[in-house]
């Protein structure tokens, strides 16, 4: 079994690399890859429903070394694969997180040395709003 998030951030990687020096091999490895990502509904491990990894589900941004579901829906809504109905339950789940604002806080704060949440512990974080409202009309909703 492949590591997840090692998967999933060399396939966003490929994905760049691919759209300034396109190559049929390299875009069949990425179809693969998000094929792969797709039959786990983005966050979910295949034998128990759970999610992958501690911080999948956590709202936050920038990104780290982790792979979060707002990185996946970022790059999922970005291809021809975001409207797969396997990504439905992604979009579900940052749905239920909207607050009474309409907006979305931030629900882990990553700390390391030189890394900086743009939002903060805002319970009403623009940086994820902004990426999240994006991400939702790309899905259509």
């Amino acid at each position: 079994t492949p590591c997840y998030i090692g998967l999933t951030k060399s396939i966003l990687a490929l994905h760049e690399y691919n759209k300034f020096k396109f190559d049929d091999s390299i875009q069949f490895t990425i179809d693969k890859g998000i094929d792969y990502i797709l039959q786990h509904h983005l966050y979910k491990r295949l034998t128990n429903q759970n999610p992958i990894s501690p911080h999948i589900l956590d709202l936050y941004f920038p990104e780290n070394y982790n792979i979060t579901i707002l990185e996946l829906l970022w790059f999922l809504t970005n291809t021809k694969y975001g409207k797969d109905s396997r990504v439905q339950d992604s979009i579900d789940y940052i749905n239920k997180k909207k607050n009474e604002n309409g907006m979305w806080g931030v629900d882990y704060s990553y700390k390391s040395n030189g890394y900086i949440s743009f939002d903060g512990k805002s319970k009403n974080g623009p940086w994820i709003s902004y990426i999240l409202n994006t991400i939702q009309e790309r899905y259509g909703v």
